[in-house]
C-alpha cells in the first residue's frame, strides 16, 4: 500500500522554519485499508 506524505512547516509563518510535520490524506488511506481487508478476508475464507 502507498500512501502520499507531504511535509509541512507547523507553527510556522515562513518556510524552513517552525516544527516539520507529516500530513497524509486519509481519505485516501481508509479507502486503501478497505481494500487491503477485503483482500486479507478473502484469503482466510479459502
Amino acid at each position: 500500500m502507498r500512501l502520499a506524505l507531504y511535509q509541512i512547516d507547523a507553527f510556522a509563518s515562513q518556510v524552513f522554519t517552525g516544527s516539520p510535520a507529516a500530513v497524509a490524506d486519509f481519505d485516501t488511506l481508509l479507502e486503501q485499508s478497505k481494500t487491503v481487508t477485503k483482500r486479507e478476508t478473502k484469503i482466510q475464507r479459502r
